[in-house]
């Protein structure tokens, strides 16, 4: 995605899209529900969305605490957009009826219950769409995102670190688990598959009306993810990221998220960052990082410290 020519001021509005909720929606906003806002930004003479991340973050409903710096979140798909969903649309009413107020858990397990059923009922013939196998092809995370969560499932959704086996998984046994569970993996690829088309559909119809999508990418990752697991080498998890005390906060603040390791980043040329910058322009014209200034200065803290008393700025100079 490209964003517009700078020859005027910009006005735009910021959302999360699970708040844009709408009569076609189920349990929440979804990434088709950005072409609703982006017909009354022409209205008004706004020409920006801003959403929150929309990574994929699991159980937890924070959108700053991803599990993925690639996947998507599969609350912010439409059901009834996917070819298989024609014979679920009572279940999908009955989820489209539910609370008024978003239920983050109740709406997360609804979705994939009812994207399990779909998969289930046209197994064979997605494991063997063409157009999927291309975009596996095209899109090599998918593979260790997949059999990530499905270690997940099978250990309870524990933590990697007390997982029995697989904690410091290769890239020769991704892709043997991927063969091996082959049923399972291309669940977790058709529905990234569906949440890519979906936002990039949302994203270029925006594009048409004059309106520019803007992202929003997390600096840091749960301790908990997917890339962690698979390309520990690139942080630091002796460390954790916050701030230091202020007048606002006397014991400062942990955040609880492990750090870079940029030397051994910049070593690869920052190909993780790369990676994660280059799937963000699939949807995005524009991106703001939060906590940009982690690139060029953190505050660490170490691991055993609840606080953030006891960290320091790195570098410090």
């Amino acid at each position: 995605m490209k964003f517009g020519t700078l020859d005027h001021f910009y006005t735009g509005v910021a959302v999360p899209v699970s708040a844009l909720r709408s009569n076609q929606s189920c349990g929440c906003g979804e990434f088709p529900d950005l072409v609703l806002l982006g017909k009354w930004c022409k209205t008004v003479g706004t020409e920006i969305i801003q959403i929150l991340p929309v990574n994929d973050t699991g159980l937890n409903n924070s959108p700053y605490s991803a599990i993925s710096a690639l996947a998507l979140h599969p609350m912010f798909i439409r059901l009834q957009d996917i070819p298989e969903a024609a014979p679920f649309s009572r279940e999908m009413e009955e989820l489209r009826d539910n609370e008024k107020r978003i239920i983050y858990k109740q709406v997360l397990e609804g979705k994939l219950s009812l994207l399990k059923k779909m998969y289930k009922n046209n197994k064979e013939a997605i494991i063997k769409d063409k157009e999927l196998n291309i975009w596996i092809k095209n899109n090599p995370w998918i593979k260790p995102y997949a059999v990530f969560f499905q270690f997940k499932k099978k250990y309870n959704f524990y933590h990697w670190k007390f997982w029995p086996v697989m904690q410091k998984p290769t890239e020769t046994e991704i892709e043997a688990e991927w063969t091996k569970n082959q049923d399972n993996s291309f669940f977790y690829a058709w529905v990234q598959y569906h949440l890519e088309k979906q936002l990039t559909t949302a994203s270029k119809t925006l594009e048409s009306m004059g309106v520019y999508l803007k992202g929003d990418i997390p600096i840091l990752m749960n301790e908990d993810s997917v890339d962690i697991w698979m390309y520990r080498k690139y942080f630091d998890l002796t460390k954790r990221a916050g701030a230091p005390p202020d007048m606002f906060s006397h014991l400062g603040q942990n955040w609880d998220f492990p750090v870079f390791n940029w030397e051994i980043l910049r070593a690869d040329d920052y190909w993780w960052w790369r990676l994660r910058l280059k799937q963000a322009q699939k949807f995005y014209h524009a991106y703001r990082i939060d906590h940009v200034l982690g690139f060029f200065r953190i505050y660490r803290i170490p691991i055993l410290e609840e606080s953030g008393k006891m960290g320091y700025f790195y570098p410090s100079y």
